[in-house]
């Protein structure tokens, strides 16, 4: 998955290995996470995975830049992003951010519109 964590949000990720429904089926999954959307497409090509979570852009991006076409098996629209400031920090509101520095979990995810 491209994700450095694997964790409850990606609950598609979690639960079928958590329940065996994966084991039931016939399936030996593992879950790897790496650091972002853009390292699960090199793994994917590299062979080294057969299946990759990641952002819908770098699906789009692989095909336009070097003209490696993949398959979208699922579609999620989850988005839990958000940005934050400390509480008692000096940041109110967006416009406070002006020529501030935001700090972003990898630059190599999707999802990532900095």
């Amino acid at each position: 998955m491209g994700a450095r964590v694997i964790n409850v949000a990606y609950p598609w990720l979690t639960m079928p290995q958590a329940m065996g429904y994966w084991k039931q089926e016939g399936l030996d999954v593992e879950v790897v996470a790496v650091g972002g959307s853009l390292e699960a497409i090199q793994q994917l090509a590299a062979g080294n995975v057969d299946f990759a979570q990641v952002n819908s852009s770098v699906v789009v991006q692989s095909d336009a830049n070097n003209k490696m076409t993949l398959r979208s098996v699922m579609l999620n629209t989850i988005n839990d992003w958000a940005v934050v400031a400390l509480e008692d920090g000096p940041i109110k509101s967006m416009k406070d951010f002006k020529g501030k520095s935001i700090g972003v979990p990898a630059l190599s995810t999707g999802a990532c519109r900095c």
